[in-house]
């Protein structure tokens, strides 16, 4: 299944109002509802998914997430990171200078990716733009527990000495959770139209 939905050229929604639902487009594809809310960047509106709770079971379970950002030549970034979720949003927590973090700051576009680990076949995606930056105790806290979710232990043991901890905050705008052979979008070769003709 793909949860997917993102506009950013969209007429603005009240938060509370539902996009409209697409429906089915496919055997591995739906398409779900989405929240217009005000971009960072002006004049700018896009899409916020609301998390279905499957996805959002994977998000809370100790899972490791791969989070892409872009560089400034516009190369990719990844690297692996402990997840969690704050109400609607997600979160992950990382040290201030790290690349990802510097990256974010400048370019609040991200990606983040995790199969699952009995069957590598099943996978998620979500797309969203980094939107808060948490620094202080508060990050410190959060940190460890992340350490107890992930590792069992009460706080987080890995730190480097004098280095600031930051969550980073990411609204969600596109959801894809795929399972198997991901369809052909339209107009590949070999693409199925919606009517079932080539």
């Amino acid at each position: 299944m793909i949860y997917s939905r993102a506009n950013r050229s969209a007429s603005p929604r009240p938060r509370s109002q539902k996009a409209t639902q697409c429906g089915d487009v496919g055997a591995h594809v739906r398409m779900d509802c989405a929240f217009a809310h005000r971009s960072r960047r002006a004049g700018q509106y896009c899409l916020m998914m609301a998390i279905p709770r499957d996805i959002r079971s994977r998000i809370e379970a100790p899972h490791i997430w791969y989070v892409a950002t872009v560089n400034p030549d516009g190369s990719p970034h990844v690297s692996p990171m402990w997840v969690g979720l704050d109400g609607d949003l997600l979160m992950f927590n990382t040290a201030i200078g790290r690349i990802k973090e510097r990256n974010l700051r400048r370019e609040p576009r991200v990606c983040l990716s995790h199969a699952d680990p009995t069957d590598p076949y099943d996978r998620v995606q979500i797309r969203g733009i980094a939107v808060r930056f948490v620094e202080g105790p508060e990050a410190d806290r959060n940190m460890d527990r992340l350490a107890r979710t992930y590792v069992g232990t009460e706080q987080f043991e890995w730190g480097i000495p004098g280095e600031q901890r930051v969550i980073v905050l990411v609204e969600p705008s596109r959801i894809r959770h795929v399972t198997g052979i991901e369809p052909l979008p339209p107009g590949a070769p070999g693409a199925t139209a919606p009517s079932g003709r080539p």
